[in-house]
């Protein structure tokens, strides 16, 4: 019998690194963007106002979209880079996030934010752990991409 629970145990621990692997490969995809990349890397510290000014005009949007804006870093750097913090507030639905993407139409850096934001918070349902609950959503902008999640215990 406990052979038998451990082989439980063991398939339930795989299916969940199977859906971790799955999202990530997710927010990867979304945030590793060649065309953001590529912009990054010819504009300098021109995409580091760029992107602070798009953030700056779309606070609203980020409220709405279930986070709101806890930091922002700016590395100085050559290139510089921008690192947000994002402390999450609120669930919202599918239909909710498809309205807030197609308003962020348009404005490639702000959709890309929202979309890592969204699968984040998918991640974190699939992946619950224990009495832990999601805090906040780090995103870091720069030749190196990359995403937080900051889990806190209830």
């Amino acid at each position: 019998m406990e052979q038998e629970e451990k082989g439980k145990i063991l398939d339930q621990v795989k299916e969940k690194v199977t859906v971790v692997t799955e999202k990530i490969t997710e927010v990867k995809e979304t945030f590793l963007d060649d065309e953001i990349i590529s912009e990054y890397k010819l504009m300098g510290s021109e995409a580091a106002e760029k992107i602070l000014s798009q953030i700056n005009e779309s606070n609203d949007l980020i409220i709405r979209s279930g986070y709101l804006i806890k930091s922002v870093s700016v590395g100085l750097g050559v290139p510089p880079s921008v690192k947000l913090t994002f402390k999450y507030s609120k669930e919202i639905s599918e239909a909710e996030e498809d309205a807030l993407l197609k308003e962020t139409e348009g404005r490639k850096i702000l959709s890309i934010i929202l979309k890592a934001l969204f699968k984040s918070n998918d991640l974190y349902n699939k992946i619950k752990v224990g009495k832990f609950k999601m805090d906040t959503v780090g995103i870091g902008i720069g030749l190196i991409p990359d995403i937080s999640i900051n889990l806190t215990s209830e």
